[in-house]
């Protein structure tokens, strides 16, 4: 499994991602969503194939 690391931006991006849903769906919502959002990164490494 390939670990993803997120750029700061990227992270910069996921908080306001949150802050957003949190504004406008609460706070379970948002939560929800990031974790949701955080699965499918981490999906992303363990299925991706290795490039070189």
């Amino acid at each position: 499994m390939r670990t993803v690391k997120l750029t700061p931006k990227a992270s910069e991006d996921l908080e306001n991602i949150w802050h957003y849903c949190w504004q406008h769906f609460g706070e379970i919502q948002a939560d929800r969503y990031i974790n949701h959002l955080s699965d499918i990164i981490r999906d992303v490494g363990r299925y991706s194939r290795a490039t070189a």
